[in-house]
């Protein structure tokens, strides 16, 4: 509020490059003032994690692949207001920092180090059964083999309903050559 009250003294009207350029200062100052000084494993865990809305620490232990991922989310929660519980064992970033995360990842990774990070994370909802996540991350990776894979298996438990509400749009996805392929992806569309 000060920036953008500081931006519009003067008569200037709000404006959607009013709050573009509030929220790049206020970008700015993040990476400055807090980002900056935690230590690069601890960054890179943070911009990972920025790509999902809540998060646990087994889908943060697969992500990172850091084992003592539990040490660095406590510090996180300790030192900071950032990261927050959802209850006992989700969390969550505060929206705007998230913003500023993702804003962060998207100077420093790739875009096959960002695919990676829905991979790995298709993967530990994959394991976990949650089909619908997995296939969301999945998408967002562009592992369209493991998208195929996942309706297919899904089909295969729920024949006849197979969740077709939640993957539909999974299916009509996926190139129609792949669905005539498969007996089971025609059953389960």
């Amino acid at each position: 509020i000060s920036i953008l009250s500081r931006r519009m003294s003067g008569g200037m009207p709000y404006q959607v490059s009013v709050a573009d350029e509030v929220r790049r200062e206020m970008f700015f100052y993040f990476e400055e003032a807090v980002y900056r000084r935690f230590d690069p494993s601890l960054r890179q865990l943070l911009v990972r994690l920025a790509c999902f809305e809540h998060f646990d620490a087994e889908l943060a232990k697969l992500i990172s692949g850091d084992s003592h991922v539990n040490d660095l989310l406590a510090q996180i929660l300790h030192d900071t207001t950032m990261l927050q519980f959802d209850g006992v064992e989700t969390y969550h970033f505060w929206p705007v920092f998230r913003q500023f995360l993702l804003w962060e990842m998207k100077q420093d990774c790739t875009v096959e180090e960002q695919n990676d990070i829905y991979r790995r994370a298709g993967f530990s909802y994959e394991l976990q059964d949650d089909y619908s996540h997995a296939l969301d991350c999945y998408s967002k990776g562009g592992d369209h083999r493991k998208v195929c894979d996942l309706l297919i298996k899904n089909a295969q438990l729920h024949p006849g309903v197979a969740h077709y509400h939640e993957m539909e749009r999974y299916y009509y996805a996926m190139p129609r050559e792949d669905v005539l392929r498969s007996p089971v992806l025609m059953c389960g569309m």
